[in-house]
């Protein structure tokens, strides 16, 4: 017969963890995981986005065993990993934006093959074409077909986050390339 731990006592939810019981761990995710969705919300202002940033940092906290390396308490630091995460994706989310006003219009309105300018499509395949293959996959899904983020989520199995950083990535590679060619 199993005996329920009091995992509102830190100590017993720390050894708990520490002992990989999934109770303790799904105590800690139930009783913090509407606040700090909360907290990411706030900072992103994206409901999809706060979602995944809570949920990744729960499944690295489990799968990399961080409560293991916290000097401070552990709603502390998941409150400070959120308000981090999230300021980091807002950085990027503003960083995507201003290199989408810097990128030619037509390019994320209407594929880059209706440009007028034969020479800067041609310049800008070959661009994408450099990228890793899974951000190029995910720029030409997001600019090209017109995908959503949340419908390439589905259609790779990758987060929000995920896609964000590969747009990110993709996005500073070919403003750079471009300037570059210029």
């Amino acid at each position: 017969m199993s005996v329920s731990k009091d995992f509102s006592d830190y100590d017993t939810l720390i050894i708990s963890l520490r002992e990989r019981d999934i109770e303790a761990f799904n105590h800690l995710y139930i009783s913090l995981r509407k606040r700090l969705f909360v907290l990411a919300l706030y900072i992103v202002e994206h409901e999809e986005n706060a979602k995944d940033i809570v949920q990744d940092l729960f499944v690295d906290f489990w799968e990399n065993r961080i409560y293991e390396k916290i000097n401070v308490s552990i709603e502390h630091y998941l409150y400070r990993a959120v308000k981090n995460k999230a300021i980091t994706l807002k950085k990027k989310q503003t960083y995507i934006a201003s290199a989408k006003r810097e990128l030619p219009y037509s390019v994320f309105e209407n594929g880059y093959g209706a440009l007028d300018n034969n020479e800067l499509s041609k310049e800008l395949d070959a661009a994408i074409h450099q990228l890793p293959p899974m951000s190029s996959k995910v720029f030409q899904l997001h600019y090209i077909n017109h995908l959503s983020y949340k419908e390439i989520s589905l259609k790779l199995g990758i987060s929000h986050s995920t896609i964000s950083t590969h747009m990110d990535r993709a996005l500073k590679k070919l403003r750079s390339y471009l300037q570059k060619s210029q």
